[in-house]
Protein backbone atom coordinates (compact mmCIF):
# COMPACT_ATOMS: atom_id res chain seq x y z
CA UNK A 1 0.00 0.00 0.00
CA UNK A 2 0.81 3.76 -0.15
CA UNK A 3 2.38 5.39 2.38
CA UNK A 4 3.61 9.20 3.11
CA UNK A 5 7.23 7.94 1.30
CA UNK A 6 5.30 6.80 -1.80
CA UNK A 7 6.26 9.34 -4.59
CA UNK A 8 3.03 10.73 -6.21
CA UNK A 9 3.29 9.25 -9.69
CA UNK A 10 3.26 5.94 -7.78
CA UNK A 11 0.32 7.18 -5.68
CA UNK A 12 -1.45 8.42 -8.69
CA UNK A 13 -0.86 5.28 -10.53
CA UNK A 14 -2.40 3.24 -7.96
CA UNK A 15 -5.57 5.82 -7.41
CA UNK A 16 -6.40 6.15 -11.37
CA UNK A 17 -5.74 2.01 -11.70
CA UNK A 18 -7.76 0.94 -9.32
CA UNK A 19 -10.66 4.19 -10.27
CA UNK A 20 -11.08 2.68 -13.94
CA UNK A 21 -11.28 -1.02 -12.78
CA UNK A 22 -13.64 -0.23 -10.75
CA UNK A 23 -15.50 1.69 -13.46
CA UNK A 24 -15.10 -0.51 -15.45
CA UNK A 25 -16.73 -3.03 -13.21
CA UNK A 26 -19.79 -0.99 -12.57
CA UNK A 27 -20.29 -0.49 -16.14
CA UNK A 28 -19.95 -4.23 -16.76
CA UNK A 29 -22.29 -5.12 -13.94
CA UNK A 30 -25.06 -1.93 -14.89
CA UNK A 31 -25.32 -3.29 -17.93
CA UNK A 32 -25.61 -6.64 -17.21
CA UNK A 33 -27.93 -6.00 -14.04
CA UNK A 34 -30.06 -3.05 -15.13
CA UNK A 35 -29.88 -2.07 -18.59
CA UNK A 36 -30.10 -5.50 -20.46
CA UNK A 37 -32.86 -6.77 -18.24
CA UNK A 38 -34.65 -3.34 -19.39
CA UNK A 39 -34.20 -3.72 -22.95
CA UNK A 40 -34.94 -7.14 -23.01
CA UNK A 41 -38.85 -6.42 -22.34
CA UNK A 42 -39.03 -4.16 -24.92
CA UNK A 43 -40.89 -5.53 -28.75
CA UNK A 44 -38.09 -7.07 -30.93
CA UNK A 45 -36.94 -4.65 -33.50
CA UNK A 46 -36.81 -1.63 -30.75
CA UNK A 47 -34.65 -4.64 -28.60
CA UNK A 48 -32.33 -4.89 -31.36
CA UNK A 49 -32.12 -0.60 -31.94
CA UNK A 50 -31.56 -0.43 -28.00
CA UNK A 51 -29.15 -2.87 -27.79
CA UNK A 52 -27.08 -1.50 -30.79
CA UNK A 53 -26.71 1.92 -28.71
CA UNK A 54 -25.65 0.04 -25.70
CA UNK A 55 -23.45 -1.44 -27.46
CA UNK A 56 -21.90 1.12 -29.79
CA UNK A 57 -21.01 2.99 -26.25
CA UNK A 58 -19.74 0.10 -24.79
CA UNK A 59 -17.40 -0.27 -27.30
CA UNK A 60 -16.22 3.29 -27.62
CA UNK A 61 -15.79 3.50 -23.63
CA UNK A 62 -15.08 0.25 -21.99
CA UNK A 63 -11.83 -1.02 -24.21
CA UNK A 64 -10.36 2.31 -23.86
CA UNK A 65 -11.02 2.21 -19.97
CA UNK A 66 -9.48 -1.15 -19.74
CA UNK A 67 -6.55 -0.35 -21.62
CA UNK A 68 -5.55 2.73 -19.18
CA UNK A 69 -6.23 0.74 -16.27
CA UNK A 70 -4.08 -2.16 -17.40
CA UNK A 71 -1.41 0.25 -18.40
CA UNK A 72 -1.26 2.03 -15.18
CA UNK A 73 -0.87 -2.11 -13.43
CA UNK A 74 2.23 -2.85 -15.51
CA UNK A 75 3.53 0.66 -15.12
CA UNK A 76 3.32 -0.32 -11.12
CA UNK A 77 4.53 -3.55 -11.71
CA UNK A 78 7.74 -2.33 -13.85
CA UNK A 79 7.95 -0.01 -10.63
CA UNK A 80 7.66 -2.59 -7.99
CA UNK A 81 10.36 -4.29 -9.69
CA UNK A 82 12.71 -2.00 -10.58
CA UNK A 83 12.63 -0.55 -7.01
CA UNK A 84 13.75 -4.06 -5.69
CA UNK A 85 17.06 -2.88 -6.17
CA UNK A 86 17.02 0.46 -4.37
CA UNK A 87 17.37 0.15 -0.58
CA UNK A 88 14.39 3.14 -0.56
CA UNK A 89 11.87 1.12 -2.66
CA UNK A 90 8.54 2.72 -3.24
CA UNK A 91 6.78 -0.31 -3.90
CA UNK A 92 7.71 -3.72 -2.12
CA UNK A 93 9.40 -6.23 -5.04
CA UNK A 94 6.10 -8.76 -3.27
CA UNK A 95 3.55 -6.44 -5.04
CA UNK A 96 4.76 -7.20 -8.90
CA UNK A 97 3.24 -10.66 -9.11
CA UNK A 98 -0.04 -8.94 -7.88
CA UNK A 99 0.49 -5.64 -10.31
CA UNK A 100 1.07 -7.88 -13.32
CA UNK A 101 -2.11 -9.95 -12.58
CA UNK A 102 -4.28 -6.64 -12.48
CA UNK A 103 -3.17 -5.93 -15.55
CA UNK A 104 -3.92 -8.94 -17.04
CA UNK A 105 -7.27 -9.13 -15.74
CA UNK A 106 -8.25 -5.43 -16.55
CA UNK A 107 -7.04 -5.76 -20.04
CA UNK A 108 -8.82 -9.69 -20.53
CA UNK A 109 -12.09 -7.83 -21.46
CA UNK A 110 -11.10 -7.29 -24.81
CA UNK A 111 -10.33 -10.97 -25.54
CA UNK A 112 -13.45 -12.54 -23.88
CA UNK A 113 -15.76 -10.18 -25.72
CA UNK A 114 -13.97 -11.08 -28.85
CA UNK A 115 -14.20 -15.32 -28.19
CA UNK A 116 -16.98 -15.48 -26.13
CA UNK A 117 -19.42 -12.54 -27.22
CA UNK A 118 -18.88 -11.85 -30.68
CA UNK A 119 -20.62 -14.60 -32.66
CA UNK A 120 -24.07 -13.00 -30.70
CA UNK A 121 -22.93 -9.78 -31.26
CA UNK A 122 -22.15 -10.11 -34.84
CA UNK A 123 -26.17 -11.81 -34.66
CA UNK A 124 -27.57 -8.46 -33.25
CA UNK A 125 -25.85 -6.59 -35.84
CA UNK A 126 -26.75 -8.62 -38.89
CA UNK A 127 -30.69 -8.38 -37.34
CA UNK A 128 -30.54 -4.36 -36.66
CA UNK A 129 -29.60 -3.72 -40.87
CA UNK A 130 -32.38 -6.09 -41.58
Amino acid sequence: MANMQTPLPIRLAQTLGLTTAGLLAGANISFSLIALPRILESPTPLLIQQWKHLFTSGRATLPPMALLSSSLFFYLASQARSSSSKPTSALPEESFWGYVAAGVLALSIVPYTMVFMSPTNERLLVGERE
